[in-house]
């Protein structure tokens, strides 16, 4: 290893060939004491908006609060599986409280994809249920660099404080298990 390399970790797994659990699973950037927040109540004027993913495997669904400053926070999910859409749009619309303006429910192009036996698509159900998406762009490559960028820590000082502290734009409650189990320290 080259002196300037500090990562005990990485030094513990391919120096000593020990087996070291990484703090991020996809994105090395995330760490739960700077990115996994307690849950608080969110001033209602940000906007607000949700971001799902649909399969009967699974529906993952997730509320995006946007601050002034443009900073976000996961403030809520919903992850449920063997759910037809019908039901799956039903579940969203009951987690989303009458206090709550979604802005736009985001999701990925395959739900523009026509079932070839009822010639409707996935997006087009939501829709006919209350729920109208947005499509989202489809670049793997782009999304997981914008991730990135959200989860990326940097330094500021604390508004009440003036400490110095790590942050990033992209936080997560901790009433978010299956979003914070995939990414928590070990």
């Amino acid at each position: 290893f080259p002196s300037h390399d500090t990562d005990t970790d990485k030094y513990a797994m391919l120096a000593e060939g020990k087996f070291v659990k990484g703090q991020g699973a996809y994105f090395q950037e995330f760490s739960r004491h700077i990115h996994v927040e307690e849950s608080r109540p969110l001033p209602a004027d940000w906007r607000r908006y949700r971001v799902l993913d649909y399969g009967l495997d699974m529906l993952a669904c997730y509320w995006v609060a946007i601050d002034p400053q443009g900073h976000g926070i996961v403030y809520k999910e919903l992850c449920e599986s063997d759910l037809i859409v019908s039901q799956a749009a039903k579940r969203i619309k009951e987690l989303t409280t009458e206090e709550e303006t979604i802005y736009q429910t985001i999701a990925p192009p395959d739900l523009w994809n026509r079932n070839r036996d009822t010639g409707k698509s996935t997006a087009q159900i939501f829709s006919e249920c209350g729920i109208h998406l947005i499509q989202a762009s489809n670049s793997f490559e782009a999304g997981c660099l914008d991730m990135k960028e959200w989860l990326f820590p940097y330094k500021t000082r604390h508004e009440q404080t003036g400490e110095e502290i790590t942050t990033a734009n992209l936080k997560i409650f901790d009433c978010c298990d299956f979003f914070a189990h995939l990414y928590r320290d070990w």
